[in-house]
């Protein structure tokens, strides 16, 4: 699996790793502040038509729709990418937030798992 290199399904990361991702990406480290910002700009938006349900990108990152599930406070500044099974890597530029949830047994979810929506809705409540 690891060899094979499936575009789109093969990264293979820690939350920490994930989450680190994100946190250089909303310093400026890895882009700069407006080439990441351009990148945020909703590109498409509509059905999936793979997924059957509503969605939302940039470029390269889902943006608040049904397959990236974002609590009300945080659907301006939010970005980022869901994964099979339930996990998200999810950073907030209006916040200065980045984090992640990979879960350690994997669920049916194909996106935007109730579990991750929760644990991002709980440290938005808890940062006020």
């Amino acid at each position: 699996m690891l060899r094979a290199g499936w575009p789109a399904s093969g990264a293979l990361t820690s939350a920490a790793g994930l989450a680190g991702w994100y946190r250089q990406l909303i310093a400026g480290r890895v882009l700069r502040p407006a080439t990441l910002t351009a990148a945020l700009a909703t590109r498409a938006s509509g059905e999936d038509r793979v997924l059957g349900i509503e969605s939302a990108f940039g470029l390269g990152f889902m943006r608040p729709s049904l397959t990236f599930p974002t609590p009300p406070a945080g659907r301006d500044g939010a970005f980022g990418h869901t994964g099979v099974g339930g996990s998200i890597g999810f950073a907030d530029t209006s916040r200065g937030l980045a984090l992640a949830y990979v879960p350690n047994r994997m669920s049916d979810d194909v996106s935007g798992a109730l579990r991750a929506y929760r644990l991002i809705e709980a440290v938005y409540e808890s940062i006020g």
